[in-house]
């Protein structure tokens, strides 16, 4: 009996002593976190289309403008630059022209886009943001406008004269 209770007692230090040193066991591990970055590049306009109107003789006596507050958002992994032009030479309504020079367009109520420019708009690429830092969904205002008692719309038959802007964004 003395050789069992010995022999039950040196198990029960056995066990004790096994979980004791499995409680305070350790192990350590390493792996390599990687983090892909590719270059992304993505303008998308406003879903309204810029308009000009003239409605009244002060509108033809002053010019008009109109404003959108970010009609353009840019995302992009590198500065970048954006550039305006028009498909034509005119604005068209059927066989009735006015040309696109007449129409000025400039960026507006925007900051942090690098330098800005403003023009008049016509067939080859005006510079309207050049070297604009990185950055994600920023919005950037343009304001379209015409000069005060521009002959250019005066003896025009009424309607909607138009063309297609094409603006193009260029990772630096």
């Amino acid at each position: 009996m003395k050789n069992l209770k010995s022999c039950v007692a040196i198990a029960i230090c056995g066990l004790l002593l096994s979980f004791s040193q499995k409680s305070s066991a350790q192990t350590t591990a390493n792996t390599t976190l990687t983090v892909i970055l590719n270059p992304v590049l993505v303008m998308t306009l406003s879903a309204t289309p810029p308009t000009l109107t003239f409605a009244t003789a002060n509108d033809y006596a002053n010019g008009v403008s109109a404003t959108y507050a970010n009609a353009i958002t840019v995302t992009s992994t590198a500065n970048y630059s954006i550039t305006v032009k028009t498909s034509s030479a005119d604005l068209a309504n059927g066989a009735n022209t006015i040309p696109v020079s007449n129409v000025n367009v400039a960026v507006s109520g925007t900051t942090g886009v690098g330098t800005t420019g403003s023009g008049a708009l016509s067939t080859t690429d005006l510079a309207i943001v050049t070297n604009a830092p990185a950055a994600i969904a920023k919005g950037i205002g343009l304001t379209y406008s015409t000069t005060a008692g521009n002959p250019a719309f005066v003896g025009k038959p009424s309607g909607n004269y138009t063309t297609t802007l094409t603006f193009t964004a260029t990772a630096l």
